[in-house]
């Protein structure tokens, strides 16, 4: 969906290249919306205006469900909110008038005039950790609204813009679930996201890594729509023999059945891809496996227009992070090295002879999760920190502290939850 919010106390009309606006007022001002035809569902009356992305293209909202969803209440408030399914963010700038504008990507913030300014303060996050923490983003004075919901009330002096309210899911009080329940209940979610789903095999794009996320659902499309093709891919400079993703995805589809395409392209196209996914972001993108995507995407035949594919499952199942996790408390060996002066030898007996890399890594993770969370040092700041942490303090002169403090005030409300959650 491609749309664009404006509220302004200025009268002049809001245009947007490719998306048709409509115009009512709000407060002392004007709101004007402008979407993209048949991206999304736009229903007006007298009580507002609702703009709805939903899962299945130009469904009926009673056969959907709400990705996004832009609501005018009356004459005097908006309410903007993205769901917890969706990767989808808003980008929102408050400007010196106190007027307020709101777009799906960066690019049309700045065809309404929005100064994109590259923030530099946010730019240690971004190295350690490939992104940075919404509401911040890589641009000064322009934020995200991810996963969480946005008011803005007109009021006798202007506009009243809240903050960003993030409403995770809270685990129920009776305990974990036993792993039984817990696959029957992720089965249900995922076949009721597959509802949405065209029931055309012939339309459907499956990722297939080999991973458990891609395994399970191509399984699930597989039974319930008889998809037998599947497409990976991976970098072009990677040797074949250290080509691991290749090798899983081929012997997955080799135990599913599946007839594989594997795409890597050449390094001239890996180049180009980056710069196509970075326009198409509209930020720089750190995390090339999206560029690798974007264009096996592009390799698939035209027909194959609905793309499914899984996202941080390992998050859901357990990352490596996680696992050390539940290896400290729970891992008899790890349990009794941590806690005496070996410790410090098998680290360095792993260095050297470079075995034993997740075990070692479990004992650094030891100790430092009793930590408070202001502490660099705090495995949640640590495990899944990707930069060079050298590389950072020479070229910037924030603090650690500073490196993590976007994140750190994300979880405002949730430090009593546990790490995995």
């Amino acid at each position: 969906m491609s749309f664009v919010v404006r509220c302004s106390v200025d009268t002049r009309p809001v245009s947007a290249p490719g998306l048709e606006t409509c115009r009512r007022p709000f407060g002392r001002g004007h709101l004007t919306l402008g979407f993209e035809p048949g991206s999304c569902q736009v229903s007006a009356s007298a009580a507002g205006l609702s703009c709805r992305e939903t899962v299945g293209r130009n469904a009926s909202p009673g056969d959907s469900e709400d990705l996004a969803r832009i609501e005018v209440r009356g004459s005097a408030e908006l309410v903007l909110w993205t769901g917890l399914t969706t990767a989808r963010g808003f980008y929102f700038h408050v400007g010196p008038d106190g007027g307020f504008t709101c777009a799906s990507d960066a690019a049309l913030l700045r065809a309404l005039g929005v100064g994109l300014e590259p923030d530099l303060g946010v730019l240690p996050e971004y190295f350690v950790y490939r992104c940075v923490m919404p509401p911040k983003t890589l641009f000064r004075g322009v934020f995200e609204l991810f996963q969480a919901t946005l008011t803005v009330r007109a009021s006798a002096t202007g506009f009243e813009i809240g903050k960003p309210v993030l409403q995770p899911p809270v685990p129920e009080s009776n305990g974990p679930l036993e792993a039984g329940e817990a696959t029957d209940a992720c089965l249900e979610e995922l076949r009721g996201a597959l509802e949405h789903v065209p029931d055309d095999p012939e339309r459907l794009c499956l990722l297939l890594s080999g991973g458990i996320d891609s395994s399970t659902l191509f399984r699930l499309c597989q039974d319930r729509f008889g998809v037998q093709q599947s497409y990976s891919t991976g970098y072009p400079f990677e040797r074949e023999s250290d080509n691991r993703e290749k090798r899983y995805a081929e012997t997955a589809a080799a135990a599913l059945g599946a007839s594989h395409t594997y795409w890597s392209g050449d390094v001239a196209t890996f180049l180009a891809a980056v710069i196509r996914t970075t326009a198409a972001a509209g930020e720089p993108i750190h995390h090339h496996q999206s560029a690798m995507i974007w264009g096996l995407v592009g390799q698939v035949p035209a027909q194959r227009d609905v793309v499914v594919m899984g996202s941080a499952a390992a998050t859901v199942f357990g990352s490596s992070g996680q696992l050390l996790v539940h290896q400290l408390g729970n891992h008899p060996a790890v349990r009794a090295v941590a806690a005496t002066p070996l410790r410090s030898a098998v680290i360095k007996a792993s260095a050297r002879l470079g075995r034993g890399r997740r075990f070692a890594r479990a004992l650094r993770l030891s100790g430092t999760l009793d930590l408070p969370l202001e502490d660099p040092r705090h495995g949640i700041w640590t495990m899944h920190a990707y930069g060079s942490r050298d590389w950072i303090r020479a070229h910037f002169e924030a603090p650690e502290s500073a490196w993590f403090e976007n994140r750190r005030a994300r979880l405002a409300g949730h430090e009593q939850r546990s790490l995995s959650e």
